[in-house]
């Protein structure tokens, strides 16, 4: 029968299934392309076609017509769903007509195919590893606003896949974000695995990432050092700044989060949220000594941040951290500089008991903080006198020196000063007038008296008239007598 005769044959019998059917069946595979290309303009009776056609039979149809694009495609686009889905179980293992299939077949009917089969894995995930890149890219723009079938998408899909598509469509922002949105932690954890020697992809996932996905993403992977660490790498600040925001109650991923975080990033992290105590101050105190040693080394010079984070400080922090640098004197110092006076108030008070600490505070500290220092305390004769025992003569000589014309607070300290240290200071000045009978002027009569009662032993002295004084000098054992 000539093309022409089947044709006008089967609009006539197309009605009767059982007939119409035979005839595809026993038609040749030749004679039905002749015939599907002769009448693939007219829907109605190409459809009927394709529904009554036996599996079988499309398969071998479709296999002989893949290279034939117009009419390959044509198959598809009329294709049942029904149809479809029953012929790609069929032929799921032949990759080139699958492929060649899902390359041809329109979105739509590869949504409406998707949909119907999202509950079968097996095909599912067949048809995603098949689909060309620029097909999926094409099929998750127009599904993004159905979360059901995106999110399954994102579950089925190879994390091969996975890297290809986000490679390509990362310039997208809406697009690139509702993947990341919808994709599920454990998909995502083994997607950045892969892809944590991509810095440009890798950092445009995190940027582009929710926190909610980031905080519930990090929490996920905390043991895992090294993607741990490459991620706070390369997160930008303000991701960070709000992702530790979220997180600030949660001390177990908070600290583990500034332990791994880079001191770059850290300083660039602080510097940014310096005016926010609350967040700042929780940063200094989650942040292990050994990181924050390291973080106070590179800022030294930098005074405005230097000063900020010893203000914002808590003491135990900062008795832990002098007590571990103490051996280090340009940091140690420095610290002591920057210090608010009010802080360092809290810290002496804390630390008066050891002798080592103390002293070596004293020691570093400048003369101008120790007088602001001093002054401050002047009222607590506990501290005040435990800080002139401790504060080395060498130390005091310059005190003094400095504070000789405020009466108060020089006699403040001769009233506090014991007297063991009080004849060790002025042995050491003594061939300095002005200082020295400054001193007698202020000492109060208690304390000469005591002063004078210790040094009373008279042997080989030279004399030194200093007001009503007459200073004995025992050049051997460099005592004082009146």
């Amino acid at each position: 029968m000539g093309v022409g005769k089947l044709i006008e044959f089967l609009v006539r019998i197309r009605n009767d299934e059982t007939i119409f059917s035979e005839v595809l069946h026993q038609m040749g595979v030749g004679k039905l392309i002749e015939f599907l290309v002769r009448i693939r303009n007219d829907e109605t009776i190409f459809s009927e076609v394709l529904h009554q056609m036996a599996v079988g039979k499309l398969i071998e149809f479709l296999v002989r017509i893949r290279n034939d694009e117009t009419i390959f495609s044509k198959v598809l686009h009329q294709m049942g769903v029904g149809k479809l889905i029953e012929f790609l179980v069929r032929i799921r293992n032949d990759e080139t007509i699958f492929s060649e299939v899902l390359h041809q077949m329109g979105v739509g009917k590869l949504i409406e195919f998707l949909v119907r089969i999202r509950n079968d894995e097996t095909i599912f995930s067949k048809v995603l590893h098949q689909m060309g890149v620029g097909k999926l890219i094409e099929f998750l723009v127009r599904i993004r606003n159905d979360e059901t079938i995106f999110s399954e998408v994102l579950h089925q899909m190879g994390v091969g896949k996975l890297i290809e598509f986000l490679v390509r469509i990362r310039n997208d922002e809406t697009i690139f974000s509702k993947v990341l949105h919808q994709m599920g932690v454990g998909k995502l954890i083994e997607f950045l695995v892969r892809i944590r020697n991509d810095e440009t992809i890798f950092s445009e996932v995190l940027h582009q990432m929710g926190v909610g996905k980031l905080i519930e993403f990090l929490v996920r992977i905390r043991n895992d050092e090294t993607i741990f660490s490459e991620v706070l790498h390369q997160m930008g600040v303000g991701k960070l700044i709000e992702f530790l925001v979220r997180i600030r109650n949660d001390e177990t991923i908070f600290s583990e989060v500034l332990h791994q975080m880079g001191v770059g990033k850290l300083i660039e992290f602080l510097v940014r949220i310096r005016n926010d105590e609350t967040i700042f101050s929780e940063v200094l105190h989650q942040m292990g000594v050994g990181k924050l040693i390291e973080f106070l080394v590179r800022i030294r010079n930098d005074e405005t941040i230097f000063s900020e984070v010893l203000h914002q400080m808590g003491v135990g922090k900062l008795i832990e951290f002098l007590v571990r640098i103490r051996n280090d004197e340009t940091i140690f110092s420095e610290v002591l500089h920057q210090m608010g006076v009010g802080k360092l108030i809290e810290f002496l008070v804390r630390i008066r008991n050891d002798e080592t600490i103390f002293s070596k505070v004293l020691h570093q500290m400048g003369v101008g903080k120790l007088i602001e220092f001093l002054v401050r305390i002047r009222n607590d004769e506990t501290i005040f006198s435990e800080v002139l025992h401790q504060m080395g003569v060498g130390k005091l000589i310059e005190f003094l020196v400095r504070i000789r014309n405020d009466e108060t607070i020089f006699s403040e300290v001769l009233h506090q000063m014991g007297v063991g240290k009080l004849i060790e200071f002025l042995v050491r000045i003594r061939n300095d007038e002005t200082i020295f009978s400054k001193v007698l002027h202020q000492m109060g009569v208690g304390k000469l008296i005591e002063f004078l009662v210790r040094i009373r032993e008279k042997r080989r002295y030279n004399t030194q008239h200093v007001g009503a004084f007459i200073i004995y000098i025992n050049p051997d054992h460099k005592r004082f007598v009146h």
